[in-house]
């Protein structure tokens, strides 16, 4: 049986919630009534969870509001979904459980940066919605991001040319961090034109990819080759770091 991208989700949220009560999958499957092969098929994405069976593990677990709000969520867009559907809207929770459970994130832009990289005063000046707390790129035990960009992106003076420089900075920084890899596109180094997008690579499962305005999140099996076009036309790591702290000095100067 093919499920839909929202019950995997949901499978892998009451996972993460079974594991931060300190339960086996016998433990649980013992309090919730099923057994251990059932809620192993449904927390691999094997086998929607029933209605019952979340608000049994969702009190079970104890699980804080916010996570119940995630699988509340999750659960209602599983009812929705016909079985094998592979795309939702990119709503802030359903992003939550897919950064929690990528072993990587590729991220693309041609105009800005990324949300997860962009300064305070950077996401100010773009006037950007709120978001949840920024990933911790310094941890090596979290998926590893890539972000490649266009050296547009670095030369744009958005919030002012000083406000540039201290974001360039910072995002040199996250270049160096154990848990983040940053390429940028140099000018006139051509590439097929491809819209902004942040991919999420799921074990055993094709690609998440969120773009579009509204975002959107789809399954996408073709997303592997336009990374590694975008790679190609890229700089490597350490050329790519020295282009952007070179462009944060050009903003300094135009302070």
């Amino acid at each position: 049986m093919t499920v839909s991208l929202a019950t995997w989700l949901l499978g892998r949220e009451l996972t993460r919630q079974r594991h931060h009560a300190g339960l086996s999958t016998r433990d649980a499957a013992l309090r919730l009534g099923v057994s251990s092969a059932t809620l192993n098929r449904s927390e691999n994405g094997l086998r929607p969870f029933t209605d019952h069976e979340v608000g049994a593990a969702l009190t079970t677990y104890t699980a804080d509001p916010n996570a119940k709000r995630r699988a509340t969520r999750l659960l209602l867009r599983q009812a929705q979904d016909p079985a094998g559907a592979r795309w939702m809207a990119a709503h802030e929770d359903v992003v939550h459980v897919l950064e929690t459970s990528s072993t990587a994130i590729t991220e693309f832009s041609a105009t800005t940066m990324p949300p997860s990289v962009r300064t305070a005063t950077y996401a100010s000046a773009l006037r950007a919605p709120a978001t949840s707390a920024s990933p911790r790129l310094d941890d090596p035990s979290g998926p590893l991001r890539l972000i490649i960009l266009d050296a547009t992106v670095l030369h744009r003076p958005v919030g002012g040319h000083q406000a540039m420089a201290v974001q360039l900075r910072h995002l040199a920084l996250v270049a160096t961090s154990a848990g983040a890899s940053v390429r940028v596109i140099p000018p006139h180094r051509p590439y097929p034109p491809i819209e902004a997008f942040t991919a999420y690579h799921l074990p055993h499962r094709p690609p998440a990819v969120r773009t579009g305005t509204p975002e959107v999140l789809a399954e996408d099996h073709h997303i592997t080759y336009r990374i590694d076009t975008l790679l190609a036309a890229a700089d490597d790591e350490t050329t790519s770091t020295r282009l952007i702290l070179r462009i944060a000095d050009d903003h300094d100067r135009h302070h």
